[in-house]
């Protein structure tokens, strides 16, 4: 088996290994050339980390095991659409640093335990299926809402830059122990009626 396999190469222009259902981790850093990427040949993959490629789609519908997704674009425009999560309902951990995407679909991702978005562009995020969600960090400075009335297994929320609401509602969020609102405009915050489990307040403007 496959369990690791890291590309780190400025010059790379695709990866093809053939039909590999043995393949369990993929790590491709900054390789400017490559446009595209096809994991079809990747069944068993668990874990996809990609940074800094100039590819704008990716298709995970053929990575039903897929549990870890790491998608960060620093100097790249990054992923305009990933609309296939649906096929991959074992996913536990998402980050995504991303400038473009404006749509992620989370309904499918009900074992999903660790959250990170810093995407600029992301306007709604529904939440509403992730019941297991433990730790939330958002970075989406156009994201207009957020409703946290299905996730009361979070135990940490981080909210950076956030300008389009003031109201947080974490009401049902009974086991939340760090709550983290730097440089946002949210002025009020609707806590639980105990909040004794929580061991860590931070709120910078």
């Amino acid at each position: 088996a496959i369990y690791g396999g890291y590309t780190f190469n400025t010059c790379l222009q695709s990866v093809n290994l053939g039909e590999n259902p043995n393949l369990i981790s993929l790590d491709i850093f900054e390789v400017s050339k490559m446009t595209s990427l096809d994991l079809s040949y990747a069944p068993g993959l668990k874990s996809l980390k990609v940074e800094s490629l100039p590819i704008t789609d990716l298709d995970l519908s053929k990575n039903p095991e897929l549990e870890v997704l790491h998608l960060m674009f620093y100097e790249t425009p990054g992923i305009t659409n990933l609309s296939s999560l649906e096929y991959n309902p074992n996913l536990r951990e998402i980050r995504i640093y991303n400038n473009v995407l404006t749509n992620l679909n989370l309904q499918y991702c009900q074992k999903l335990t660790d959250l990170n978005l810093s995407c600029y562009a992301l306007a709604d995020l529904d939440l509403s299926n992730c019941s297991e969600l433990k730790k939330l960090f958002l970075q989406c400075n156009y994201l207009s809402s957020l409703d946290l009335s299905h996730n009361d297994a979070l135990t940490s929320i981080e909210i950076y830059q956030q300008t389009q609401f003031d109201t947080l509602d974490i009401h049902t969020c009974s086991n939340l122990e760090t709550l983290e609102l730097q440089y946002s405009n949210i002025s009020n915050v609707i806590f639980p009626a105990d909040c004794s489990s929580i061991k860590r307040l931070v709120s910078c403007q």
